[in-house]
């Protein structure tokens, strides 16, 4: 009776933990063993098993009851090309292991099945000497390796050397592709593009592509990076830097006027004035004032559905640094009537600010920089730009309206651990965290500071008198309660 309990108890340990499908498992999931033709002869298990050869790195072989042996590989592949053009950045895995059949023993021996494997290393060995600098790009890219918007910077700016073989870089080739993009350039397009933010982002790319690729073997372990110039200190003055400064009032009247927004009571865009300029770059000028979030990230690549009119809020999702959110940012009523005009253009049910070319699109990233860019510009002829900065003042660009609502803010006597939420970043110190903890709290707060600085900017537009300091009334204990 004891024998026969014991019995049952092997029986039962030894197929507790047993496998019941055929799922693919990674090879350092399996049995490792000292494979030889014998033990393959008389291997004939009960159940589909997989083991891995001890002796050689990569290769496995399955078999199942009815004795069939079949010696295979892993190899990546993309699980979802698709993914890799999604707009969300939440897509899931990339690329997912498959197993790649080498041939059935006994007709392909364990010795051919190592040789086999060994010529296939071999030839992508050799591959990896004769790689061009494009093909480690497009497989960087395919392996969801870098954001879509550093892929499209390195596409743009590293097409130049994509011909050149990676391995017989000279060593000063990356280093002059970064401080030419860094001084800038005229493109095939007759654009000026780079500047220090984005040479600091293609710096960084290319750092990333060349260690991602010599740790895949697409590169020669062998072989030194490349990229041993691309130390960021070398390269003075690289990088994004602040601009300390928000336009003052009469470089907005110059705005409003250049964008035909006129000064009446009521929100009124002609579009006789600058007539190549599209409707929707206007409305997306005008939201961007009054909802102070990141513009990439945070306004012209959101869908339709990121403006929720019915709770009067603007959903976005931030990644900067370690930090990884969903925000959320009230919308004033200037703003939601902003957002109504945007769905009524083509493409507006789809997107918030639908591009002007393709509606099935999001308007470009880089659309208002760029038309920043020619307001501010002398005309062809001579003529005085249509937004002349103030004496001494460099241009503005788009960003600078996030300082430009925080000012006014600042101005209104918001509290600043409210004007801080309201754009987006996150209130230093504990203090600012325990003041304005309860959620429901901190959006009342946000959306009273949102309605008193949207009614601030429509003031400006209307070009009416600024009050007096004195006039102002005491609003920084009442906004920043608590």
């Amino acid at each position: 009776m004891f024998h026969i309990a014991s019995r049952c108890l092997v029986v039962l340990a030894g197929t507790h933990h047993k496998r019941t499908t055929s799922a693919p498992r990674d090879e350092a999931g399996m049995k490792h063993i000292e494979l030889t033709s014998e033990w393959l002869d008389n291997w004939r298990p009960a159940r589909i098993q997989e083991v891995a050869d001890r002796g050689t790195r990569g290769l496995s072989v399955r078999c199942g009851p009815t004795g069939k042996k079949v010696f295979y590989t892993w190899v990546n592949e993309l699980a979802d090309p698709a993914a890799i053009t999604r707009k969300d950045g939440a897509a899931p895995r990339r690329y997912r292991r498959r197993r790649l059949p080498l041939g059935e023993f006994p007709m392909l021996s364990l010795a051919g099945a190592r040789k086999m494997l060994h010529d296939r290393r071999e030839t992508r060995a050799q591959a990896t000497y004769n790689a061009t600098v494009g093909r480690l790009l497009d497989l960087f890219i395919e392996r969801g390796q870098a954001s879509e918007y550093t892929a499209d910077l390195l596409k743009k700016h590293v097409a130049p050397i994509r011909s050149l073989v990676a391995v017989t870089l000279p060593p000063p080739t990356l280093p002059d592709l970064v401080a030419k993009v860094q001084k800038g350039y005229v493109d095939e397009k007759g654009r000026a593009v780079g500047g220090p933010a984005v040479a600091d982002k293609v710096r960084g790319g290319l750092r990333s592509l060349f260690g991602w690729a010599q740790r895949q073997g697409h590169f020669p372990a062998d072989r030194p990076l490349p990229t041993l110039g691309l130390v960021r200190e070398d390269f003075k003055g690289i990088g994004w830097q602040a601009r300390e400064r928000s336009p003052s009032e009469g470089e907005l009247h110059r705005l409003f006027a250049a964008l035909g927004i006129g000064a009446a009571e009521h929100l009124e865009i002609d579009l006789a004035v600058s007539p190549r300029i599209p409707l929707a770059s206007r409305l997306a000028v005008l939201l961007l004032m009054h909802v102070p979030v990141r513009s990439g990230v945070g306004l012209l690549a959101q869908p339709a559905d990121a403006a929720d009119l019915d709770r009067g809020v603007l959903r976005w999702a931030t990644h900067k640094g370690k930090r990884d959110d969903t925000i959320e940012t009230p919308l004033s009523a200037t703003a939601k009537e902003i957002v109504q005009r945007l769905r009524k253009l083509p493409g507006g049910a789809t997107w918030l600010i639908p591009s002007p070319e393709d509606p099935t699109q999001p308007i470009d990233t880089k659309a208002l920089a760029r038309l920043f860019a020619r307001l501010q510009a002398p005309g062809r002829d001579g003529k005085p730009p249509r937004v002349a900065p103030d004496k001494g003042k460099e241009p503005f660009v788009p960003h600078t309206l996030r300082a430009l609502w925080s000012s006014l803010a600042g101005d209104l006597g918001i509290h600043d651990g409210v004007a801080v939420r309201v754009i987006g970043h996150k209130p230093e110190g504990a203090s600012a965290a325990q003041r304005f903890y309860d959620h429901s709290l901190r959006l009342d707060l946000q959306r009273e500071a949102v309605e008193r600085v949207s009614a601030e900017l429509e003031r400006i537009r209307r070009r009416e008198v600024a009050k007096t300091a004195a006039a102002l009334p005491l609003r920084r204990h009442a906004v920043g309660a608590g």
